[in-house]
């Protein structure tokens, strides 16, 4: 989103300054801004022989991080299981970084199993020692982009692999905002508030909201955390003892009402956060004993022991919680002195040696805060940017399907807000966790009155229901947008309903949330969140007459959106979908599709649950082939858009119709496998391109283009939103029409030029207009109000070559891309 190709040839260009020892920032803990990051994709490393050879390696990703003048601590994942168990530590062994070349020696040391510093190290398969060599590529591509390129050689217990690596050097980090003050070593409370907050935090629960919401937080068993917030705030320290005796029932797993999923991640999130918040109110024996316990279950976390049933990967619905946990136990311990890392000794004193070295290097920059715990922060750290990257993406489009996308997210957004409230900077360079919510309110329909509407596209996206994802995530939103963000907060309540105060109907909401089940949607409270982030002192500001963008992308997983306005009732609202990366979790046969809104009414179905059928989405399906296409992915080839809110999109789809069983990208990071002679099985091109310059005549046109070079059948597929629209739909040569309470659609066919169209239920049981007669498809579709007469058509010459006039705008394809125009203005 706000990441540009300058940013990143500026954080290229600082590299020369870093590895020259400068530094952007003090050696104090909390104020070190690094100013080199990179992240590596090393396709099959972790397999035996070249890639061509073994097809089924997995992936190596590498982390990489330097700031001060020094490295800190590389980090590995297996890309096949994205999983705690399969993560790596290590460190840069030799660098030589110009402006656009990067060689690389990386040394990886295999996991943890939750001893102290390198202490419990499995060496047993010795060192990965990666040998890499890239240069940039393609500068200018969208932000987040892997455009560097290279080889790469992997030792790894005297077996050596070699292919080739790609990689992306991240947006320079700005400075921490003015008036932050890098934390002091002992210093609390630090995660969910510091000391510099509590005025401001007690002048607010003054107020009636203010007051409203304290007293809704900390009265039940498992709110430990609103307990022990209401004794920084109030100063009275029953509310300490209280948060003292929520907090032993958290520890011995009698309060919460968890599943034995969540039950693994949120009761240590809440006994971390009470422990960081009652730190001088609670006696030594009793925070001995929370500590033993923290200590323990990240230990357990690092392991992999709590892995009791489920998904393991790092963006699973229930997983992404326990990670979260693992850092905010890093962040209540990682405030302790410790002593200096020991000397490792034995048959592997050699091999440890130079990691022990680099330990020792961080625990003195440190200033000598505890160095087990300060790797606790860091793995928990390392696992949520895993997160962020796999989980959220760029531009903040959670690519799991139905509610999990919002379960997982939860919990990452408080760690991802009392990360910044720590440390003054993001978990993830990126412009990722970030956008999460005013993504999410750009795929809401917003009416004159009444509830806001939620336009779901691969999955749901709903800020109601899972409130604290507005109520968390409102405080990473740009600042810019807060305003547009804080309407939007405003409606979803229901603050439009003039007879009742504002400040009344709030409270009653957060009472509601309180009065529930705590679930992993809930996390440490909704009216505690509510009370830390819902300003007071802000006007909210309609997008619609603010410089709320229209259009929205989301290139990580290949969502893409234009919108005609915020004005209400008569937006439209085109929603994209390439499935670009694959979500690891639930995901389906569903890149290419649509979603198209406007006057007040969905067009098209698209699927918001977890099981996503082909049939049931907006694309061409191939009946004769076995197509495997729900473990590949669409890849966006054109972006563009215009300022009222028109775009065009266009997506290879040719590995979507990948044969089933050949896999071409790695199950996490996206990589790409070389291409085998016999997976090229169907080429295939979706455009789209939507324009909403036509007045009142034709407010929205529609153009969707599909070219596809194989032999067999084509079903073109727009699916209805209900079976009762199978009997209002009228065909008529060429075109469809769809007339409707709302307004009516009609669809034309330019190509092919003898065109089937029929409607009924499809091959899945969807109900859905269907077209069959060539190997390509050009269509045109307008959508008029119900008084409004439909425009004519006008098509000069054939095929995808035809030019097309319709409501005063000129539609072409040139091959690539679709191009409409106003014709008035030429």
């Amino acid at each position: 989103m706000r990441c540009s190709t300058t940013m990143i040839m500026m954080a290229v260009a600082a590299i020369i300054m870093a590895l020259s020892g400068q530094a952007n920032a003090g050696d104090r803990p909390g104020a070190q801004v690094p100013d080199f990051e990179m992240e590596l994709r090393l396709s099959r490393a972790l397999g035996t022989g070249t890639d061509v050879e073994n097809p089924s390696g997995a992936t190596l990703l590498i982390d990489l991080q330097r700031g001060n003048g020094h490295w800190g601590r590389a980090w590995g994942l297996n890309a096949h299981t994205g999983s705690m168990a399969n993560r790596f530590m290590g460190r840069v062994a030799e660098a030589d970084i110009q402006a656009n070349r990067v060689n690389l020696t990386v040394e990886l040391l295999p996991r943890t199993p939750g001893g102290r510093i390198l202490g419990a190290f499995d060496v047993g398969d010795g060192v990965i020692r990666a040998t890499m060599e890239l240069r940039q590529h393609e500068p200018g591509l969208l932000p987040g982009s892997f455009n560097w390129e290279g080889t790469y050689e992997v030792t790894r217990a005297g077996n050596t692999v070699t292919g080739r690596v790609d990689g992306r050097v991240a947006p320079a980090r700005p400075q921490p905002p003015e008036g932050f003050q890098p934390l002091k070593p002992g210093e609390r409370p630090r995660i969910l508030v510091r000391d510099s907050d509590l005025d401001d935090l007690r002048a607010k629960a003054e107020t009636p909201l203010g007051q409203a919401l304290l007293t809704a937080i900390g009265e039940r068993g498992h709110d430990a955390v609103g307990a022990a917030l209401r004794y920084r705030i109030t100063g009275d320290r029953k509310y300490a003892d209280r948060a003292r005796e929520f907090t032993k029932r958290q520890m011995q797993g009698h309060e919460g009402l968890y599943s034995h999923r969540s039950g693994s991640g949120r009761p240590p999130q809440h006994v971390a956060m009470a422990y960081d918040l009652c730190h001088d109110a609670w006696d030594a024996d009793f925070k001995k004993e929370v500590v033993d316990h923290l200590v323990k279950t990240a230990a357990d976390t690092r392991s992999g022991a709590f892995f009791v049933g489920g998904n393991h990967h790092v963006c699973s619905n229930w997983v992404s919680h326990i990670y979260s946990a693992l850092g905010f136990i890093g962040m209540a311990l990682s405030a302790e002195k410790g002593e200096r890392p020991a000397a490792p000794e034995g048959d592997d004193a050699d091999l440890l040696r130079p990691f022990w070295e680099q330990e020792v290097a961080i625990w003195e920059r440190n200033g000598g805060l505890d160095p087990h715990y300060q790797l606790i922060l860091d793995e928990g750290r390392f696992m949520m940017f895993w997160f962020n990257r796999e989980g959220a993406g760029i531009g903040g489009f959670h690519g799991e399907l139905a509610h999990y996308g919002s379960h997982a997210m939860v919990a990452p957004l408080e760690f991802a807000v009392c990360y910044r409230k720590m440390f003054g900077m993001d978990v993830s360079p990126w412009d990722d966790i970030t956008m999460v919510v005013p993504r999410r309110m750009f795929g809401h329909h917003f009416p004159a009155s009444g509830s806001p509407q939620m336009l779901g596209i691969n999955g749901r996206s709903n800020l109601t229901g899972h409130w604290a994802i507005i109520e968390t995530g409102f405080a990473l939103a740009p600042e810019e947008w807060q305003p547009q963000v804080l309407w939007a907060w405003n409606r979803l309540y229901g603050l439009d309903e003039p007879e009742r105060p504002a400040r009344e109907v709030l409270a009653e909401r957060a009472r509601r949330l309180e009065r529930r089940s705590p679930s992993s949607a809930l996390g440490i409270g909704a009216a505690t969140w509510f009370l830390m982030n819902y300003p007071l002192d802000m006007e909210p500001k309609h997008p619609g007459i603010s410089d709320f963008p229209l259009t929205w992308k989301a290139p990580s997983f290949g969502y893409y959106a234009f919108r005609s306005g915020w004005g209400g009732d008569d937006d439209f609202i085109l929603q994209v979908f390439s499935k670009q990366h694959m979500a690891g979790g639930w995901h389906g046969h569903n890149g290419g599709t649509f979603h198209l809104f406007g006057l007040g009414r969905s067009w098209n179905h698209t699927n918001d649950d977890r099981r996503v059928h082909a049939w049931g989405e907006n694309r061409v399906m191939l009946p004769d082939d076995d197509t495997g296409g729900g473990h590949n992915t669409g890849r966006v080839t054109h972006y563009g858009f215009k300022e009222n809110g028109s775009g065009s999109v266009s997506i290879d789809m040719s590995d979507l119709y990948t044969p089933r069983g050949a896999i071409r990208y790695s199950r996490y990071a996206n990589t790409r496998y070389i291409e085998q002679p016999d997976q090229v099985n169907v080429k295939a091109l979706r455009a789209m391109g939507v324009d909403y310059g036509g007045g009142q005549e034709a407010p929205v046109v529609f153009v969707l283009v599909d070219r596809i070079e194989w032999g067999g059948e084509k079903v073109w597929n727009w699916n209805l939103t209900h079976a009762n629209l199978i009997d209002r739909v009228t065909i008529e040569g060429n075109t469809f029409t769809l007339p409707t309470d709302h307004g009516t659609l009609r669809g034309t066919f330019v190509t092919p030029a003898d065109v089937k169209i029929t409607v009924g239920q499809n091959q899945g049981g969807f109900p859905a207009i269907q077209a069959r007669g060539g190997d390509a498809f050009f269509m045109v579709a307008t959508i008029t109000a119900p008084e409004a007469d439909v425009p004519r058509v006008n098509i000069r010459g054939r095929g995808l070559d035809a030019q097309v006039n319709v409501a005063g705008r000129s539609v072409r394809f040139d091959g690539r891309k679709v191009n409409i125009t106003d014709t008035n203005r030429r």
